[in-house]
């Protein structure tokens, strides 16, 4: 889980997508959605 966060790849593609909603006026609607994405989490409960 800690290399995920230092992982360049993962950075890259959200900061991406914030400059493509920033550009298309839907930032809340991308804030949102990875609010969602993030609270689910990226591994399985045990």
């Amino acid at each position: 889980m800690l290399m995920t966060r230092h992982d360049p790849h993962c950075s890259r593609e959200p900061m991406a997508g914030l400059r493509e909603a920033i550009a298309a006026g839907r930032l809340a609607a991308f804030a949102a959605a990875f609010h969602v994405r993030r609270a689910e989490g990226d591994i399985p409960p045990l």
